[in-house]
């Protein structure tokens, strides 16, 4: 007869232990013989010691893949008198799929610091560690690795420095799973210049002595609160 062990959805680069449970029912101590026919990825002892009415735990290990896919395996079972009983081991290696709600391009005064959100959604069947990195130095992101469980999300926090000349510049994140996947995610910052118009020249007559009060005309012409 042939029986399956699932290991369940994994992500790459995983690996996971399990076990078959064998019982010896007959009138006689026998010795099993174990083979996997797939032997470089799952592993079990080569053979087992049962006694009338033993029964024992055998560990099953998957060792971690790092491509994507179905992976079976065939463990013969064959006892003392020959008699053989298969059991179909099976292991499935997700491939990361996620979905990204990008962090919004903004605009600041030269000097200041902004923080934009990003959201990732786990939308595959395994648990997925992701790295998150930027090579612009005017950033950080938080986390820089993290375990998001399937169907869920995680929030990544990057920070623009904004201690530069005014300009526009990209910032590039970048996504990788332990599968090799890369996604990339570009924000824009616009730096502004300083755009606000003051009077050049104005006159005053007042007594000697005496306080006087003058509110100049400020005009912010930019698009940034300043």
């Amino acid at each position: 007869s042939t029986d399956t062990l699932d290991f369940g959805d994994l992500s790459c680069g995983v690996a996971k232990d399990s076990a078959i449970t064998i019982q010896n029912k007959s009138t006689m101590s026998t010795t099993l013989t174990l083979q996997s026919n797939n032997s470089p990825l799952f592993s079990i002892a080569s053979s087992v010691q049962l006694n009338v009415n033993d029964q024992q735990s055998v560990p099953v290990h998957f060792n971690a893949a790092g491509i994507p896919g179905t992976y079976t395996s065939t463990l013969t079972i064959t006892d003392t008198c020959g008699r053989i009983h298969s059991l179909t081991l099976v292991a499935r290696v997700d491939s990361a799929v996620f979905t990204m709600l990008a962090a919004g391009d903004t605009m600041i005064c030269p000097g200041d610091s902004v923080m934009r959100m990003s959201t990732i959604r786990n939308l595959s069947r395994a648990d997925q560690t992701i790295q998150i990195a930027t090579a612009n130095p005017l950033c950080s992101v938080s986390p820089s690795s993290t375990l998001i469980a399937p169907g869920a999300s995680t929030d990544v926090e990057i920070v623009f420095h904004g201690s530069v000349a005014p300009g526009v510049y990209p910032v590039t994140y970048t996504i990788t799973n332990a599968c090799g996947g890369v996604h990339q995610t570009t924000m824009t910052v616009h730096v502004a210049a300083p755009a606000i118009t003051v009077p050049a020249s104005f006159a005053i007559t007042a007594c000697p002595f005496t306080p006087v009060t003058v509110t100049l005309p400020v005009m912010n012409v930019d698009t940034v609160v300043r």
